[in-house]
């Protein structure tokens, strides 16, 4: 497999601007992110764990992560060499994160290292996930878990919704797919865990809504990848569009993720 199919449709080195790409993913990652310390929580993350975060980018939610673990680590790890160094930067606040680069399909680490892996937003972008999940399950202790956190399109809601919406939004999920990706993986996560050999396999689909964030945040959210993966001006003439016309109609948008969680056999 090559480097470029080991990033999937998440070619950071492709967008023309990825500093922009990177303030999108920083935003996020803070917006969301007491939501998703909850759930990482209720999961079952503890302080003294060593966490793997595959395809953990820039490492803004790895840090995050980090200063829950006290004397436990998190271990970054990622394909794409530009986001590594942006990680690398990023772990110099947090002593307790370090970054490894390389593929999920052939992670540098031993047989059982890590007491839980979390991968988030990861899968969306794999042309092959259940091969990535069967080198993930070998790198978790027995006994330990193996979250994934991704998108399914199929729960995003914007009412009233402004004219191009789902033109733009067709656009970016073909586009993605023709990179390997695929925007409905959400759905398949608790199957893939299943055929995986984890057991027992539960998941939860947390909301996250305008309401909460505001209405412009969330269009940015939801839009910023889809725009770069399409990169087309016109998908960009159709999302300038949606942010005129959706205040106008007063819309409320929700997205919804799929949160599923499996355990390693002690045996």
């Amino acid at each position: 497999m090559s480097v470029e199919n080991e990033k999937g449709s998440y070619n950071f080195t492709s967008f023309k601007e990825g500093s922009v790409e990177l303030e999108r993913l920083k935003v996020q990652a803070l917006q969301c992110w007491d939501r998703e310390r909850d759930l990482l929580l209720r999961g079952g993350l503890k302080e003294g764990m060593h966490v793997l975060d595959p395809g953990c980018g820039p490492g803004f939610v790895s840090a995050a992560i980090a200063g829950l673990v006290g004397d436990g680590t998190v271990t970054g790890l990622e394909p794409d060499a530009g986001l590594a160094a942006v990680a690398h930067l990023t772990a110099q606040e947090e002593p307790r994160f370090r970054v490894k680069e390389g593929s999920v399909y052939s992670i540098p680490f031993a047989d059982a290292t890590f007491d839980l892996v979390y991968a988030r937003f990861l899968f969306q972008h794999l042309e092959n996930p259940a091969q990535a999940l069967l080198e993930l399950k070998r790198v978790v202790k027995p006994g330990g878990r193996l979250q994934v956190l991704d998108v399914d399109d199929a729960l995003l809601i914007v009412e009233p919704e402004p004219e191009g919406l789902s033109e733009f939004i067709r656009k970016a999920r073909e586009a993605q797919a023709a990179h390997g990706g695929d925007r409905y993986v959400g759905r398949k996560l608790p199957a893939l865990l299943r055929e995986a050999g984890l057991e027992p396999v539960v998941f939860e689909v947390p909301c996250i809504t305008s309401q909460e964030l505001g209405l412009q945040a969330f269009l940015k959210i939801i839009s910023g990848y889809k725009l770069y993966i399409s990169d087309s001006d016109e998908s960009a003439r159709l999302l300038e569009k949606v942010f005129q016309e959706a205040p106008l109609l007063q819309s409320i948008g929700t997205v919804g993720v799929f949160f599923a969680s499996g355990q390693k056999s002690v045996t």
